[in-house]
Formats: structure tokens, C-alpha cells, sequence
């Protein structure tokens, strides 16, 4: 039968929802704000598991609305669902007025759609949401619901996380699993009450409540702490190594060599002979050539098309882009393994073995040592994109548990060479030169192709203030075989308070990257969770050239501060009597890309002061 997996999913938020068996998913959009905009009145979960992996899930879900965010996020519910293998029942819906008045969902205010994509073979993704009337502070928000998973993803195993939130009011949570007495269940939980074993009528029970009294806010860029947040984690799986053998039965003789592909793997390495320069031009033409269609790991039932098939469309999602390389690389004799991994913010798994904490696969190329990521089309050969990076995986091949490999500042960084001439007017004009290398180079490539032609004074509005005129100079950023760059031209109009005395800030250089945001982030004065901190390189070269008869009569002093893994040196050269040049370089060499909440209550005072001198102005008159 069926797998139990049940997600409360709060976009926007930093619940601590954790990557699952993709549908069932409740999606409520909360927005990021300082108080939660609702509570949870009532979470009510009864999971009953059979013998084959199905399962059927009961569920009473109740917000009580604080605010008008909270009237904004509550107002509609989406349910996912896979076609053909879930299915949902909305045992009733209704607005609970604060004056104890019910207003019922009317059916038509419950609306099916597809989800994700259109394109054949991706259709199996539903979406029922369901638009709740006259929603108004103090009100609930009322939920019933009734999923199967008629089919499970993983023939007789279950396995499901349930992870509950310590970022809103929790009055009353209660999670109840049955399963066959026979079945054997491994389980973990942390911050939950109960879960004591029951034999009832020939069935195991577990019950476990949860409340939370105290709301924290967590900063945006939080990394979810798997083992840490409240949760129980229940798994039939008895290790990683069964969770790749159940992903690799699903993908069995998916990546067959068919002549078309042999045809294709000889054609594009035609006079080459090295098999890394051979894995290089493989991968370039898959990431290049084939659209990703944006399905997570598991819509599908897990199971990718055949290597043929995706050929053909020209389109495919993740285990796609793995399967065609696969058969690609095995044309020419090179073996490779699709390796799961996670695209969110965990950075661990927990040891209750689960294929459902990953939602996304790449390749490893064992014989070079190489991961690969294909959908990512600006990710050049070797270099991981960002979310891939330090993350734990399970290569399928051999149920290897290991972790993708950590940048640095040296081999990830941008740099930006500016001149920026100041007019007699105020106004100036400036010319930047935009390099990157690593996954730097990644966001500096996919900028550039996000940039609509003939839109460039638009971004340099947003990014540089209302009136900024400006051009591309645009160099192909799907082209993988070259180092990127770009250069920008652009017109700031009273860029500068003239004739003085005034002041030049000396953030008015262009650069699509920003100092302060590295060093600072939302640079909260506390807190309560571990967090992303980069681990990259950035330099600015910037020179300002001041009109005739100015008189330059202070540059800032030169900066040389570090921190525990984080360097900036700034450094001011007076060229001739009215041009400054000014070069600044940040460095993150940290020992992971994972900050503790320990490292960052010791290093905020250095880091405060760092931001403190990016604040300095060149001074004239």
C-alpha cells in the first residue's frame, strides 16, 4: 500500500517544514513579520499505516487569525496532490467568527487545478485550494481533511516527517500513528510529549502532543535543524543504503544507451579522448540543451522517463537531467550515479533513514571525483550552484552517505572595476566590468539572462535609485566554455550634491553584489536558530574622477578588519589632485557554510564595525 507523509508547509515563514514525500502538502503563504499573524488553534494528525507503505490521514487544522498579514495568508488553503497515486476529501471548511458564528466553504469555492507543469508526462500534479469567505481578525480558520496515498511511492516501506512550528502560538497539537504490529517502525522525535508503544486490537499506537506558548522569529536566511526543532521522524526503512536501492529500483534501466544517444555521445566528442574533457562537453550540452521542467523529487512517483524519451522532448525534471547523462556518459564508456540530495535549507539528515528529506538529484562522476548538477543551465563544468553546496547526499549506486563539496573565496568570487566620472552639473557617468569565477560566476550568469532586452535602465533603477539610465554590454550566458563577464554603462543624474562641500558616498559605484548585505545580512540583534553565512570572495576596484577645480580635502581612513573566517581591507589612493581610487576586497574563509548561533553572538560587534566603515565618504568642496 502506501507511504504516510504529511507536510504543514508555511511559505514565507521559517517553520522548521522539512522536504517530504512531496504531495500532501497544506500550503498557507505567511509573510515575514516581526509577531505571527495567526496561531495555531488546533493541529490534529491520525495516520493510519498499512502493510504496503499506503497510508490514510486524518486531519483537523485550525488558525485563528492576529492580524491583517494574517487575514491575507488564511483567506485561501492549497492542497497538493498526486494524480493517480493521493487523493484528497475536504471533510468540511468554514470561517469561525469571533462571535462564535460558522460560515461554511461553499464547494464552489473549492478549486481544482494542475500544479507545477503542463508538459506531457508532468500532469500527475494536483492543486485543490479552497478560499475561505469573510475572513476578519480574531476569526478561525477551520480545515477537515482526508488524504489517501492509494499507492505508495516505495512498495511496502513507509517512511514521513512531521515537523511542528516554533514560530507561532501552537495551543493544541496532537500526532497519532497505527500501524500493523508486525510492521517494524524506527523511530526519533525531539521537543514532542508521549509516544509511548501501544498494542491495541493488533495495531501499534503512538500518540505525541505539542504546544508552544512562545513564538520565536527566526531570521530569513535560518537553516531548518532537523534533529533540534520539534518533530517526530518515523521510518520502515532500516538504513540510507535501502533508501538508495529503493530510488535505484524506481530508475532501472531508465538511462539504456539507445542509438540515437550513442549517435549523439560520439558526435559530440568526436577526436576526444580524455574522459574528464569528454564528461566536461556531456555535461555542457545537457545543462544547455535540455529545459528543466521544475518538478521536485517525487511528483511522478519518483520514477524518472526513460533516457530516449527525454532526448526526444528536449525537456525533462532533475532525475531526468540524471538519466540522460547517465546514458550519455555510458555511451562513452564512463559510469556516473544519480546522488539525492536536499535544495532547501537543511543541512543534515536525520538518522530515521528517509528518501523524502531530499528533493532534488544530481551526478557524481566517481572516476573523477566530480558532481554535477545539469539543471542548473549557468553552472559551468565542475562547479556546484550554491544550494547544492556542503549538503548531505546518498549516492544511489551504492548507498554512500557523504556531503557535496565546500566553496571558498577562492574559488567563488565576483569583482567589479569601476570609473566614474563626476560632471560639473552633478550628474555622472560610470563604466563597470563585472568577472566572476565559482558560484559566483552562476548568479552573475543567470542576472544577466534574467535581464529582458532593451530593459537595462530598469535594473539599474532598482538596483542604483529612480532616474539611473544604463546599458549591457551582454556576452551570452549560457555559453559555458568561457570565464563570464559583463560590462555596464550608465548615467547617474545628480549623483552628487556640486559645487560642494559635500560628500561622495562611496556605495554610488554600480556592482551587482553588495558588501554589507555579505557581511551583515538582515543582522538581527539575536538569534535563535544556526544560519547560511557565505563562504566566497568579493573585490571592487572603483576610481571617481571629480570636475576642474574641485577640491578634494579628505578620503577615509583604510580599513584592515578581520573576524573569525571574515576579512575586509579597503584601501583609498589619492591619484592626482581630484581622482580617487578606492579597492576593496571581503573575503569568507570559514570552516562551513553554517553558522552558529555561538559564532554569531561573539563576531556581531567586529561585524557591526566593519559595516560602520563601508559608511565613509570621500569629502570636497
Amino acid at each position: 500500500m502506501r507511504a504516510w507523509g504529511l507536510s504543514l508547509v508555511l511559505i514565507g515563514s521559517l517553520s522548521p517544514a522539512l522536504a517530504e514525500d512531496a504531495p500532501p502538502a497544506i500550503a498557507v503563504t505567511v509573510p515575514a513579520a516581526s509577531t505571527a499573524p495567526y496561531d495555531v488553534v488546533r493541529q490534529f494528525i491520525d495516520i493510519q499505516v498499512m502493510e504496503d507503505g499506503s497510508y490514510l490521514k486524518g486531519e483537523e487544522l485550525a488558525y485563528r487569525v492576529r492580524d491583517a498579514q494574517g487575514v491575507t495568508a488564511l483567506q485561501q488553503v492549497t492542497l497538493s496532490f498526486t494524480q493517480g497515486f493521493q487523493d484528497y476529501c475536504v471533510v468540511s471548511a468554514y470561517t469561525l467568527k469571533a462571535d462564535g458564528a460558522r460560515i461554511e466553504v461553499p464547494r464552489e469555492r473549492m478549486l481544482l487545478g494542475h500544479g507545477a507543469s503542463s508538459l506531457p508526462g508532468f500532469q500527475d500534479e494536483n492543486n485543490l485550494t479552497i478560499f475561505f469567505p469573510n475572513v476578519e481578525i480574531g476569526d478561525q480558520v477551520v480545515l477537515r481533511t482526508i488524504f489517501r496515498q492509494d499507492i505508495p511511492w516505495y512498495e511496502g516501506n513507509f517512511a514521513a516527517t512531521f515537523p511542528f512550528t516554533r514560530t507561532v502560538v501552537v495551543e493544541q497539537a496532537r500526532l497519532q500513528v497505527s500501524a500493523p504490529s508486525d510492521l517494524p517502525v524506527m523511530i526519533s522525535s525531539t521537543g514532542m510529549q508521549g509516544g509511548a508503544e501501544q498494542i491495541i486490537d493488533g495495531q501499534k499506537r503512538w500518540i505525541w502532543t505539542y504546544s508552544n506558548d512562545l513564538p520565536l522569529n527566526f531570521a530569513q536566511d535560518s537553516v531548518v535543524e532537523i534533529d533540534a526543532d520539534p518533530h517526530v521522524a518515523l521510518t520502515t526503512f532500516a538504513n540510507y543504503a535501502e533508501v538508495a536501492e529503493a530510488y535505484a529500483e524506481r530508475s532501472e534501466d531508465k538511462s539504456a544507451v539507445t542509438p540515437e544517444i550513442q549517435a549523439l555521445a560520439d558526435a559530440l566528442t568526436e577526436g576526444v579522448t580524455d574522459e574528464r574533457e569528454q564528461v566536461r562537453i556531456l555535461y555542457h550540452w545537457v545543462a544547455s540543451q535540455i529545459s528543466y521542467v521544475a518538478i521536485f523529487l517525487g511528483a511522478g512517483g519518483f520514477t524518472p522517463h526513460e533516457a530516449g524519451e527525454i532526448l526526444a522532448n528536449r525537456y525533462g525534471d532533475c532525475k531526468d537531467h540524471v538519466v540522460l547523462l547517465e546514458a550519455l556518459l555510458a555511451a562513452k564508456g564512463i559510469e556516473s550515479t544519480a546522488v539525492l540530495i536536499n535544495l532547501g535549507s537543511e543541512y543534515e539528515i536525520l538518522d530515521t533513514p528517509s528518501p523524502f528529506y531530499f528533493n532534488h538529484v544530481i551526478t557524481n562522476v566517481p572516476s573523477i571525483d566530480l558532481y554535477l548538477d545539469s539543471t542548473s543551465p549557468m553552472a559551468p563544468f565542475g562547479v556546484l550552484p550554491f544550494a547544492d553546496s556542503e549538503k548531505p547526499v546518498v549516492h544511489v549506486n551504492n548507498g554512500l552517505r557523504t556531503v557535496t563539496p565546500l566553496p571558498t573565496s577562492a574559488d567563488s568570487s565576483m569583482r567589479a572595476e569601476t570609473m566614474l566620472e563626476i560632471r560639473a552639473d552633478g550628474s555622472a557617468t560610470g563604466t563597470t566590468r563585472i568577472s566572476a569565477n565559482g558560484s559566483g560566476e552562476i548568479d552573475l550568469r543567470g542576472l544577466v539572462d534574467s535581464l529582458p532586452a532593451g530593459r537595462d535602465s530598469e535594473h539599474f533603477s532598482a538596483v542604483m535609485g529612480p532616474g539611473v539610465t544604463g546599458t549591457i554590454e551582454r556576452f551570452d550566458p549560457r555559453n559555458l566554455d568561457e570565464p563570464y563577464l559583463y560590462q555596464a554603462s550608465y548615467t547617474i543624474p545628480d549623483a552628487v550634491f556640486f559645487p560642494g562641500p559635500g560628500a561622495l558616498p562611496t556605495y554610488i559605484f554600480y556592482k551587482p553584489f553588495s558588501f554589507s548585505f555579505q557581511i551583515g545580512g538582515e543582522f538581527p540583534a539575536e538569534r535563535y536558530s544556526d544560519y547560511l553565512c557565505p563562504l566566497m570572495g568579493l573585490e571592487e576596484d572603483a576610481t571617481v574622477r571629480f570636475p576642474e577645480g574641485t577640491n578634494i580635502t579628505a578620503v577615509p581612513r583604510p580599513v584592515d578588519a578581520s573576524t573569525e573566517g571574515v576579512a575586509l581591507r579597503v584601501s583609498y589612493e589619492r591619484v592626482d589632485e581630484r581622482t580617487v581610487r578606492r579597492i576593496s576586497t571581503l573575503a569568507f574563509d570559514r570552516p562551513s557554510l553554517v553558522c552558529s548561533i555561538e559564532y554569531y553572538a561573539r563576531v556581531r560587534p567586529d561585524l557591526a564595525r566593519m559595516l560602520a566603515s563601508l559608511r565613509a565618504q570621500i569629502i570636497y568642496e
